[in-house]
């Protein structure tokens, strides 16, 4: 985000007060539209609609969108990369997978936290890989060198990221913020955790959550439950992540 200030802000206009904050409200107000076509083009358009709105009058959103820093830039990228990636897999379509892929580096150089949403459904297509997928893969030498750039570039993400996320969350315990979080006194192991994940509910709004998981149970019910599996692994796997991770 600051790099994107320096070189396509500061040649036009000061990087005052407007100019800081120009590129974050561009961004958010750019999420609207990429939402609801990345909503529609999984689920429909009625979900789109409401789902476009709920992100249009999020408070954590335009809170984002207001500070001159890279979170609208983090959340529109992740708007996009999961399901460009879920559908490229899903439809065996190269561009959309392509798509997938640079948008998660951009999203991950915007800030490593990004990351973590490839972690759920990266586990759930390796449960549904067989070894006769293995070995038919195995017998293409494309697909060889595919496969190790791909564990290659997983472990250098991982060997990168985790000591960075591990860096952030100390940081967040050393100094909670000032305004938007309350100070707190150290917790037990635990209690730590229910309370992290109680205020990043509250960030949500608890309506909305108890909204996305209804939302989840409905699609696996009547829909797709391949969907829902991975629409609920985007949130899982994160928290969990950073649930163990706070641990340390």
């Amino acid at each position: 985000g600051y790099i994107l200030n320096y070189y396509l802000v500061r040649p036009f206009i000061p990087l005052d007060e407007f100019g800081l904050r120009l590129l974050p409200a561009i961004f958010g107000v750019l999420a609207i539209p990429v939402f609801y076509f990345v909503t529609r083009r999984l689920i429909g358009s009625r979900a789109a609609l409401i789902g476009a709105l709920l992100v249009a009058v999020s408070p954590l959103l335009i809170m984002y969108s207001q500070l001159a820093r890279y979170w609208s830039l983090v959340f529109l990228l992740c708007t996009i990369y999961p399901f460009a990636i879920y559908a490229g897999v899903r439809e065996r379509d190269r561009r959309k997978l392509v798509i997938g892929l640079i948008t998660a580096i951009l999203a991950v150089f915007a800030h490593p936290v990004s990351v973590l949403l490839i972690g759920g459904p990266l586990l759930l297509l390796v449960s549904r890989v067989r070894r006769e997928h293995l070995a038919q893969l195995s017998t293409h030498k494309s697909a060889r060198w595919i496969m190790a750039f791909l564990v290659v570039l997983g472990a250098a993400t991982l060997y990168r990221t985790i000591p960075i996320l591990h860096g952030w969350i100390t940081m967040h315990d050393k100094n909670p913020g000032s305004g938007q979080f309350l100070l707190r006194p150290p917790t037990a192991p635990g209690i730590k955790q229910l309370v992290n994940l109680g205020a990043f509910l509250e960030s949500l709004t608890f309506p909305l959550a108890v909204i996305g998981l209804v939302g989840i149970y409905l699609l696996w019910r009547e829909r797709s439950r391949w969907l829902a599996l991975f629409l609920a692994s985007l949130a899982v796997f994160p928290l969990l992540f950073l649930g163990l991770l706070s641990l340390r």
